[in-house]
This record gives C-alpha cells, structure tokens and sequence, in this order.
C-alpha cells in the first residue's frame, strides 16, 4: 500500500511538471502572403506556418525591406510574448484583442515594443494577472 501511494504521488507529480513546462516557441511575423499579407491570422504569413498561440513568443520585425506588410488583428488573440523591433508596426482593428499570456514575467518582458502598435479596439492589451509591473514599467491609454 505505501510503495502505490508512492508511485501515484510521483506520477501525479511527473504530470504537472510536465504540463508546467511547455516550452515557449519563437513565431516570427514574415507578411506578405498573396490576397492576404497583412492577415494575422494566415499561417503563411508566419515562419513557423502556423498561426502563434498562447505558446508562442512573437516577434513583429522591421518588414520595409522585404514584405513591407505588417499585421492586422481583428478578432480575439492570445500569444505568450509579444516583442515588436524599431520600425515595425502592429494594427489591432476595433473587432481585435491582443492578450499576453506569460506568467511572473515582468512586463517589460511580456511587451516589448520599440515599434508602433495602432490600437483602434476598445480593448487594451491584456497581461496575466501575474505579470509584474516593475517601478520603470507603465501602461498609459489614451480616452
């Protein structure tokens, strides 16, 4: 009897760990997909053809040089980390929504945006609740 319950308290142990251990993927924004290249959710438009999820740690770089497409999201999205580099640009449409999904990160880790992000939605980007907002990190919205 104690040897079972010490094999159903390890294995119940090796199941959380494991489910508390995805690996976050790197999906890069590339555009340009023909008839939709500044469409989110096109798997095309991404390096990995797959659209990102809540796994993923998504970087949005400078595309004036190759695509000069940028992404445009319309409907609900939930992504890891979101990292837009100098020059880059992201558009959420008044239907879109933009949440970040990482967890005790700090925000600057969560969002980092050297770019420009058009909000037009009503929503603001919304972080986990245990995203740490450190003394040099603010949200500003403008009304």
């Amino acid at each position: 009897m104690k040897n079972t319950l010490a094999a159903i308290t390890v294995a119940f142990a090796l199941i959380f760990s494991i489910q508390g251990t995805q690996a976050q993927i790197k999906n890069v924004w590339v555009g340009g997909k023909p008839g939709r290249p500044i469409d989110w959710n096109v798997a095309a438009n991404w390096s990995l053809q797959r659209v990102p999820n809540e796994f993923h740690d998504v970087v949005i770089p400078n595309t004036s040089t190759t695509t000069a497409s940028y992404p445009v999201i319309d409907e609900e999205v939930e992504i890891h980390t979101l990292r837009i580099e100098s020059g880059a640009k992201l558009f959420i449409l008044p239907t879109g929504k933009l949440n970040l999904q990482a967890t005790g990160m700090n925000a600057k880790e969560v969002l980092a945006n050297r770019g420009t992000i058009e909000n037009r939605s009503h929503n603001l980007i919304g972080l986990h609740p245990s995203t740490l907002l450190g003394e040099t990190s603010s949200f500003v919205a403008d009304k």
